[in-house]
C-alpha cells in the first residue's frame, strides 16, 4: 500500500508545492516530486516516478490518498488504472485517515529542513533541491 500527500513549502522565492508516495508498511518515500502548482499533472509525475522505482504487479497494490481534486482528476484515476492499482480514498474530514502521509510533512518540516534557501525556477528545480532528493 502506497499513501500519498502533498504540501506546500514556503522558499525564498514563493511557494513551492512537495508531492510524495510513501510505502505504508516500510514507511520509505518511493517518490517525491516538487512544482510551483498543486495540480494533477504534480501528482501524476510522483506517480510516474514511483510506478518507475518499483516493479508493481497489475492488480497488488493499493494507492491511498484523501478527497483533494489532484487525487480524484481523470489523469491520475485513468493513470491507476491503467498501471492496475487500485485507488483508496478515505472518509472526508477525517484527519487520521492518511496520517502516514501526512506525518512525512511534519518530519521534513520539524527538521528545520533549508527549505527557505532553496530557489526554483517554474517547474524545474534546483540544484540544493536536487541533492535533497538524493538524500530521501
Amino acid at each position: 500500500m502506497w499513501v500519498t500527500d502533498l504540501t506546500m513549502v514556503s522558499t525564498g522565492e514563493g511557494p513551492l508545492w512537495l508531492s510524495a508516495i510513501r510505502d505504508a508498511f516500510s514507511r520509505r518515500v518511493v517518490a517525491w516530486e516538487t512544482s510551483d502548482r498543486a495540480d494533477a499533472d504534480l501528482v501524476l509525475t510522483t506517480l510516474e516516478y514511483a510506478l518507475a522505482s518499483r516493479e508493481v504487479e497489475p492488480g497488488k497494490l493499493i494507492h491511498h490518498a484523501d478527497h483533494g481534486c489532484q487525487y480524484t482528476s481523470i489523469k491520475l484515476t485513468t493513470r491507476l488504472m491503467r498501471a492496475g492499482v487500485e485507488a483508496s480514498m478515505g472518509s472526508v474530514g477525517d484527519s487520521y485517515d492518511n496520517a502516514l502521509a501526512a506525518n512525512l510533512w511534519m518530519l521534513i518540516k520539524k527538521r528545520g529542513s533549508p527549505w527557505p534557501h532553496f530557489h526554483h525556477e517554474g517547474r524545474g528545480e534546483s540544484r540544493a533541491l536536487r541533492v535533497h532528493r538524493r538524500l530521501l
